[in-house]
């Protein structure tokens, strides 16, 4: 009964410091604040682009480096965890896919841009365009997929 006791207080009484507790909804952050904070530190953030490859092409946040959703498993030992990590997409879908992905492999300081693309551009704030023949690619390949969803 002493061993119980003991080991019970010894459970309370340690830090679990090595249990991830993860929280079940993502965290995200508008387009505006991140915008203003990424521009004051840009070394404390690691913003990733996930979005589709034809996404991309037409256009994207300077600073943002370019890892597909369907690539990020197999680059997750390149990321630093010494940066919050941020992640942009289209809209939130394919973030919240990313940043569970993220966060079961260990990371915690993530965001997500609330409303990817689609709220950033809204708010005025700047995207590099893509080159006008990739552009026009990227333009033709997303029609495509629409019209074969529609099917």
């Amino acid at each position: 009964m002493c061993g119980l006791l003991l080991g019970g207080i010894l459970f309370y009484l340690t830090p679990l410091k090595h249990i991830n507790i993860v929280e079940p909804l993502p965290k995200k952050i508008s387009p505006v604040e991140f915008y203003e904070k990424f521009q004051k530190e840009k070394g404390k953030y690691l913003l990733i682009d996930i979005r589709s490859e034809e996404y991309r092409a037409q256009e994207y946040p300077e600073g943002s480096v370019y890892i597909p959703l369907n690539t990020l498993v197999g680059e997750i030992n390149a990321l630093p965890r010494n940066k919050s990590i941020v992640i942009f997409c289209e809209s939130n879908f394919s973030a919240t896919a990313a940043y569970h992905v993220l966060q079961n492999n260990g990371f915690l300081d993530l965001q997500i841009i609330d409303g990817g693309r689609t709220n950033w551009k809204k708010e005025g704030l700047p995207l590099i365009e893509g080159l006008d023949e990739q552009k026009k690619i990227a333009n033709d390949i997303i029609y495509w997929k629409g019209q074969l969803l529609k099917r």
